[in-house]
């Protein structure tokens, strides 16, 4: 489990830094962000300690005796975004007094592998008490990638035990049958709740992403729902999904191909978000409507990871997984990289054209990067709306985009926040846009455009009380 070192050639970082990179850059990032798992685990390991449940040591050997059975298998668990988040939950909280269940992550994610492959182990989980309008009623236990058991009853501890046939979870006397691939099951004071799992493209050679609903880490920060989605729900998740993902093939395959290498996991969200997926250009009439606005996310230790309101027409769904990538894929670059330089977000905050706050220069760059994605996909798409409405809008939004990158990357590099490879980077990003800058666009389009942008500016100078 002696993660390689990772370092990507310079022709992939140029890629990158353009805003594109392929399935190739991707992979690279994906690759690297599994071995940053593998150090997450093994601190996590360190961090967790005693407590209640099976001693991390052997949470270790039942975890490597999977591994021996179906390396693959372990991959799944250990990339899975909730499990790098819960790992860096348990290190950070590590130093003091973890609670029970995070000094138990590693038991967890050892019964997920030795379930995945079949292995022969007995461990004892660390329960938390789940939500209920009875306190302490409710014991919940989490294997990453897999579910959550919920029982009926108070209990500290969870019994589990697998086999090649499956395995099972004892709590205070009820037993949960549980298998890798079985949907919910049980009922009453005792229930598992699968991840549910998605495909894309099911037409085609296949695309399988789970629809995480179960809480927990998969999104750390996330305005995930109180609840799980009803069967009619998630159905509707997978259609919408699948309908803009079958778009980004269409349309555009090289962002197509980078989410195909990350995305392992949506997560839904709720509530009002802080823009609508990739922005979007006010006044632009009745056509859009077509992209109701939502609310996107990702969580740099939760790589893999994308959260969406739910989703509205292919269009904003597919937007929306294009800035989710970029965001992705400049967190595991960031990984590998320093870019801002340390401790630099505690100089002068900048205005980005895409938030009402000022911002530091690191979450300056994330937007840059995530926008550049955006007006990419409005560069090709502007071409396909075969609705006049549709199409003047599209043609606002590359527009609008392509400058707000323009802008936003120039301010970077006016400033001194960035190291030598971040200079180099946001080059890369303000290259890209200006490109973009020569295609025309149509002037009502291009109105519409500075329209928003001043009316951005000028909402940003008010509340901010400066005239910088």
């Amino acid at each position: 489990m002696i993660p390689p070192r990772h370092a990507l050639p310079a022709p992939l970082l140029t890629a990158l830094s353009h805003g594109g990179g392929g399935a190739e850059a991707a992979s690279h990032l994906a690759a690297a962000e599994h071995s940053k798992h593998l150090l997450l685990l093994a601190g996590a390991l360190h961090a967790s300690g005693g407590g209640a449940g099976t001693p991390p040591a052997e949470a270790l050997r039942v975890l490597a005796e999977a591994e021996r059975a179906d390396r693959e298998a372990v991959r799944e668990v250990i990339t899975y975004p909730a499990t790098g988040a819960w790992a860096a939950a348990t290190i950070m909280r590590g130093r003091g007094a973890p609670d029970a269940v995070r000094a138990g992550f590693p038991a967890c994610v050892a019964a997920a592998a030795a379930l995945r492959t079949g292995t022969r182990a007995t461990l004892l989980l660390p329960a938390a008490r789940g939500p209920t309008a009875a306190p302490g009623t409710l014991a919940t236990v989490r294997l990453p990638s897999l579910g959550r058991a919920v029982f009926g009853v108070p209990c500290e501890t969870v019994l589990f035990r697998s086999g090649p046939g499956g395995g099972e979870l004892i709590a205070d006397g009820l037993r949960l049958p549980i298998a890798p691939d079985a949907g919910p099951a049980g009922a009453g004071p005792a229930r598992w709740e699968a991840i549910r799992r998605m495909d894309l493209a099911p037409d085609t050679a296949g695309f399988p992403v789970a629809l995480d609903d179960v809480g927990g880490y998969a999104l750390p920060g996330a305005p995930a729902p109180a609840g799980r989605l009803g069967a009619a729900a998630a159905r509707h998740w997978e259609e919408r999904l699948r309908a803009g993902w079958r778009l980004l093939t269409r349309e555009h395959p090289g962002p197509a191909a980078e989410i195909r290498s990350i995305l392992k996991a949506v997560v839904p969200l709720t509530g009002p978000g802080e823009r609508p997926p990739g922005g979007s250009v006010p006044g632009s009439g009745a056509a859009g409507e077509r992209w109701p606005a939502g609310a996107s996310a990702t969580a740099r230790a939760a790589f893999g990871a994308m959260g969406l309101s739910p989703p509205g027409d292919a269009v904003a769904t597919a937007v929306a997984l294009v800035h989710e990538a970029q965001h992705a894929k400049l967190a595991a670059l960031m990984d590998l990289y320093e870019l801002t330089v340390p401790g630099g977000d505690g100089g002068p905050l900048l205005y980005a054209p895409w938030r009402i706050d000022p911002r530091p220069p690191a979450a300056v760059l994330h937007g840059c990067y995530a926008h550049l994605g955006v007006a990419a996909f409005w560069r090709v798409h502007r071409h396909t709306e075969p609705d006049p409405g549709a199409s003047l809008r599209a043609h606002a939004e590359y527009a609008h985009w392509r400058e707000a990158t323009r802008r936003a990357a120039r301010t970077l590099l006016a400033g001194d926040r960035l190291t030598p490879m971040g200079r180099r980077f946001a080059t890369g990003i303000l290259r890209a846009a200006e490109a973009m800058s020569a295609d025309p666009v149509p002037a009502p389009a291009a109105a519409l455009a500075r329209a928003a942008a001043a009316r951005h500016r000028a909402r940003w100078l008010h509340r901010n009380h400066t005239q910088t």
